[in-house]
């Protein structure tokens, strides 16, 4: 397959996961553990152990799962996502787990929160938008002073069965699981925060989780 191929190849997947998350949310819970090998969930879980604020806000909460979870740990957790449709689905999942909905739609650059609002902020497989400044400008603005950052951008497979090299292949298609490097930090670095990668790994795959702790505004 040559390089041209390789890039229309990759970018209809973009726009397959582009649809799954907003035309077509209500399909996204099923393709995602398909094609993560039943893993999609677990993922997202491994985040929970970072997860000890009081006040926390989820950037992109999608269907819900984590929502949940954090909620079972007595924490006050927020949602924000700019997708109509899963703001739909998660408030119905939320309602039927017996938890009360706090979730708005909205963009990150544009976070409809007063300044330090909260103690952590965390987002599972985010697109590129979380690592652009505006983005970081707005995550620095609401976190509290030692508040954190928590992202889980990756996770591979390191299962040789040929149906964990089918999940491998297509997340490396859409660019969701280059390994990773000391480069993501400079971000993170540039707007404020200290940050460090952690890699987490389970029995048939590996994650990586970015904690990124905002600094003080040092004095001019």
């Amino acid at each position: 397959m040559n390089f041209r191929n390789q890039r229309i190849e990759n970018s209809i997947l973009r726009i397959f996961f582009e649809l799954l998350y907003n035309q077509f949310a209500w399909g996204y819970d099923f393709i995602s553990q398909l094609v993560s090998s039943g893993l999609w969930k677990s993922w997202i879980l491994t985040t929970l152990p970072y997860l000890h604020g009081k006040r926390i806000l989820e950037i992109g909460h999608g269907p819900g799962h984590l929502q949940i979870a954090i909620s079972k740990q007595n924490s006050d957790v927020y949602g924000l996502d700019s997708s109509k449709n899963m703001g739909r689905l998660a408030k119905r999942k939320l309602v039927k787990s017996g938890y009360s909905m706090k979730l708005v739609q909205a963009y990150t650059q544009f976070i409809p929160f007063p300044d330090e609002s909260f103690d952590q902020i965390v987002s599972t497989f985010p697109s590129d938008y979380m690592y652009h400044d505006f983005t970081l400008q707005e995550v620095f603005r609401v976190l509290r002073w030692d508040g954190e950052l928590i992202i889980l951008p990756v996770a591979w497979i390191t299962e040789v069965k040929c149906y964990c090299r089918l999940t491998d292949w297509m997340f490396k298609a859409t660019g969701q699981n280059p390994r990773a490097d000391d480069t993501w930090l400079i971000p993170f670095e540039k707007n404020g925060f200290s940050a460090e990668i952690l890699i987490i790994r389970l029995s048939t795959s590996e994650q990586a989780i970015i904690i990124a702790k905002k600094l003080p505004i040092k004095n001019k």
